[in-house]
């Protein structure tokens, strides 16, 4: 085990300005602020890190792989930040600005250094290494190894003791998506990759087109000469390995753009106002999904095409410019592009309702699925498939007109020039007055045309889909720059009002004069709402339906802002704490049917809100070397509150336990198991307050009276919403 020397690493006081100054010189353009540098060594360092990350509008990944995978992490995860330990305990920081093997570090006097790969990776973990080093000096003691095989020896005992442990301890920067999409394409290196592509499909172009030129003075000339023959050979040749380079270049265009878009869209659908979404039927929502697949499909496809088409169209109308008839030929060259574009803009017009048909029949189609048995016992079997039959026919019709226009601009375009071209060509060839090779270059200019306006027809005709995708994917792509407040960093560094563990239930929570008006209403939901719940009360909040309960829920738990007055936490509300720090102190149990059980294990679904330090488990090193605990101290937790709760009932009945695959996919649940799974999740959340919303509706008498004895044993403030 080898540790760097200190001048080519960071101290850990220094988390703040190391991540900044990585984060310049790595081209992420981090935003410089007052806070940038958190420096407080009261905090881990994690978190320092991701307070720093957050005040530099920086993206911050904390990752890990097995101890086989270090060396290809390091190759490929830069620019990161690197945690090592050495044998002093003493925590210091390697700035990786690029990997490879040999990885570029910055350094604290801000310039550069190559290292050795695998120095790097025995540093980082060398921690680790010292855990099981006891046990390969015991093997390989005995042993007259030579240095080199010794080396091998020690690695790959190493690999065996250590294969099941996660080494952590890597934090990968990036460009968040709420960025400007350039810092975000330049990251993905598209500008170099797109030059490049452009410049070899124009080279491509332009010797596909000029290698006529020899062939023609062969074909056509008064005399064989092999020279113009050997030039037109080597202008194909070199034609193939530009297109070659082309294609690999393109399909490295199109996954790294299928990054960028995929990833921005699953960030703007997690941070859709709950009004857009509740707004919309499941059928609708999944055809925005749809559509974002083809955006993505039709974007890139398009993109492709007309660039070719661009280029093609340039060549032609240079071409067209040699042969018989040159202004003729050109004119209505131009004219037939023209109308090109005039179905483009129909086409999109067409497409427009095409899709906008599609998505209602999809829409009611999912809601018909998904209340079929509700059909089945309630409506006459005669009336089933009235609406399905009508959207389907307005479908069919849209497709119809589409399609008739989608024929016109991929196929009546290019067919018309083809007919143009030639009988602009017709006088010269019955008349006998151009020359050959003239005539030639005209029936070429001719030809390519019609290559052209056909690849230009199919990039429009993707293009207007494109578009028309574009419109209802735009709202998701826009909510991903809208940003959770983080709050202050002076809050967030006092533990006493941070939510610090060990202080659950000691928040004071208050509502001053709360109000609420969903958009588009003209009437307010909530109004002057004001109380308070001091730590340890349990409160029951009845009302009837319609009276704003779910409204006030929606408040406490952060989904919505109230448009008037303030919600705090001892004394800090949440544009204060920050949207992820007030959902930690503040766990909600919604009502049923907006809560959800997923298709994992019984413990993923308990633990779905518990904090990360709580899931951490046991040593790793000890647990592959086998004597950890044989259950995590987590599902423990887990398998206690469940056991509270009266679900050990339900887990004695599943064969795997906690292991269990539960949700729509496995094991079905009541809706009274259900409802106790949903309230040992805000349990073991270990938060300061929980909300329960209708939770105890679906339970009979004897079960509820179980769970409120739950509820009693627990430190946590509880707000219990209810009918009357």
């Amino acid at each position: 085990m080898t540790e760097l020397s200190p001048n080519l690493t960071w101290p850990a006081e220094r988390a703040g300005e190391a991540l900044f100054a990585l984060a310049q010189a790595a081209g992420l353009e981090p935003r410089e602020s007052a806070d940038a540098h958190i420096e407080n060594t009261e905090l881990a360092l994690s978190e320092r890190l991701e307070l720093s990350a957050r005040q530099a509008d920086v993206e911050l990944t904390s990752t890990g792989v097995s101890y086989p995978e270090t060396g290809k992490l390091i190759a490929s995860v830069a620019p990161a930040l690197l945690r090592l330990e050495s044998e002093g305990a003493e925590l210091r920081l390697a700035l990786l600005l690029s990997g490879g093997a040999r990885p570029m570090l910055l350094l604290p006097d801000g310039t550069r250094r190559r290292v050795d790969a695998e120095l790097l990776r025995s540093a980082w973990c060398g921690g680790f290494e010292r855990r099981v080093e006891p046990l390969i000096d015991g093997l390989l003691g005995p042993l007259e190894l030579g240095r080199k095989q010794a080396a091998r020896a020690r690695r790959a005992l190493a690999d065996e003791y250590l294969g099941a442990v996660e080494i952590g301890g890597a934090f990968a920067l990036g460009v968040p998506v709420s960025r400007p999409e350039r810092l975000r394409i330049q990251r993905a290196g598209l500008f170099g990759l797109a030059a490049t592509f452009a410049l070899c499909s124009t080279l491509a172009g332009v010797l596909s087109v000029a290698a006529w030129i020899p062939l023609g003075r062969v074909v056509l000339g008064d005399r064989w000469e092999p020279a113009w023959l050997l030039a037109w050979g080597l202008m194909l040749a070199s034609v193939i390995p530009l297109r070659w380079l082309a294609g690999a270049l393109q399909a490295r265009i199109v996954v790294r753009v299928g990054q960028l878009m995929r990833s921005r869209l699953l960030v703007g659908a997690t941070r859709l106002a709950p009004e857009r979404v509740l707004g919309e039927g499941s059928g609708a929502l999944l055809g925005r999904v749809l559509d974002s697949e083809k955006l993505e499909a039709l974007l890139l496809a398009s993109g492709f095409v007309l660039f070719g088409a661009a280029i093609d169209l340039a060549l032609t109308f240079w071409v067209l410019g040699h042969g018989p008839a040159a202004v003729q030929s050109r004119i209505g060259f131009a004219l037939i592009a023209v109308i090109g574009a005039i179905l483009f803009f129909r086409q999109r017009s067409n497409t427009s309702r095409e899709f906008a048909t599609r998505r209602a029949a999809t829409n009611d189609l999912v809601e018909r699925m998904a209340g079929q048995r509700t059909r089945l016992i309630q409506e006459a079997p005669e009336h089933w498939h009235r609406k399905e039959d009508a959207l389907l026919e307005r479908y069919i019709e849209s497709g119809r007109v589409a399609d008739r226009t989608t024929l016109w601009l991929t196929v009546g375009v290019h067919m018309g020039w083809l007919l143009w071209g030639l009988g602009a060509l017709w006088p010269a060839f019955v008349q006998g007055g151009a020359q050959p090779t003239a005539f030639a270059i005209g029936l070429g200019g001719v030809l390519l045309g019609q290559r052209t306006l056909r690849g230009l027809g199919l990039g429009l005709g993707q293009l207007a889909s494109c578009q028309v995708a574009w419109l209802q994917t735009r709202p998701i792509h826009a909510a991903a720059t809208d940003l959770p407040e983080p709050g202050l960093i002076s809050s967030l560094l006092q533990p006493a009002t941070a939510g610090a563990p060990g202080a659950t239930g000691m928040a004071t929570l208050r509502a001053r004069a709360v109000g609420l008006r969903h958009a588009g209403r003209d009437r307010d939901a909530l109004s002057s709402v004001e109380f308070e719940l001091q730590p340890g009360e349990r409160v029951v909040l009845e009302g009837p339906s319609g009276s704003g309960k779910s409204s006030l829920v929606s408040l406490l738990g952060g989904w919505r802002q109230p448009t008037e007055g303030s919600l705090r936490l001892d004394d800090l509300d949440r544009r204060s704490l920050g949207a992820e720090r007030w959902r930690e102190r503040v766990a909600v149990a919604p009502q049923f049917h907006e809560n959800f059980v997923f298709s994992g294990t019984l413990a993923f679904n308990a633990l779905l809100c518990a904090r990360a330090q709580e899931t951490s488990g046991s040593d790793p090193v000890e647990e592959a070397l086998g004597s950890a605990p044989p259950a995590a101290l987590a599902e423990q937790r887990a398998a206690e509150v469940l056991t509270e709760l009266g679900l050990d009932e339900v887990m004695a009945r599943m064969p795997g336990g906690l292991s269990q695959l539960v949700g729509e996919t496995g094991w079905q649940l009541s809706h009274g198991e259900r409802s106790r799974l949903f309230l040992a999740r805000v349990l073991l959340a270990d938060a300061d307050v929980i909300v329960l919303d209708e939770s105890l509706a679906a339970l009979d008498p004897v079960t509820a009276d179980r769970v409120l004895q739950c509820l009693e044993r627990r430190r946590s403030s509880c707000l219990l919403v209810a009918h009357p």
